[in-house]
């Protein structure tokens, strides 16, 4: 928490990060929620195993949350093999067009401050996704722990 009694923007990160990565599982599950697809290799995995993979890492800010750049993937293709990103970059250019590479590139290359009002639109926005979304139940304890992080951080 900040002097002023706001949350630090570090917090607002990880609180958006906890709605942001459950919203892109459930939208690249084929089944309602239950289990997804590997967006690089294929694969069916629980939805609980599923990993929010970055085609541009997360830590280009100005695109962690572009929901072009991130899809769900299984452990072994996000961690193993760092992303798969030959067949991650094949995906994309079929989903989106040959420009998008440069696209986010580009884009993630540009310097970002975000700012409280922005990472609080974006925490409301994913966690009302969240909520309209089918079997988002499996998730419900992410409310809970985001509460709990909102409380401490604010001291009460």
């Amino acid at each position: 928490m900040n002097k002023d009694g706001n949350l630090s923007l570090t917090t607002w990160d990880k609180l958006v990060d906890m709605f942001y990565s459950p919203c892109i599982r459930l939208r690249d599950s084929e089944d309602g929620g239950i289990t997804t697809v590997c967006y690089t290799c294929g694969k069916t995995i629980p939805i609980n195993d599923a990993q929010n993979g970055h085609f541009v890492p997360r830590a280009a800010k100005p695109i962690k949350y572009d929901e072009r750049n991130t899809h769900a993937q299984c452990y072994r293709c996000n961690v193993a093999l760092k992303g798969n990103l030959t067949v991650y970059a094949e995906r994309m250019i079929n989903d989106y067009g040959v420009e998008i590479i440069a696209e986010l590139n580009h884009a993630g290359a540009k310097h970002f401050k975000g700012t409280r009002e922005y990472y609080e639109a974006m925490y409301d926005m994913y966690r009302e996704r969240l909520v309209e979304m089918d079997n988002y139940a499996k998730f419900t304890y992410i409310f809970e722990q985001a509460d709990k992080i909102i409380r401490i951080a604010k001291g009460v």
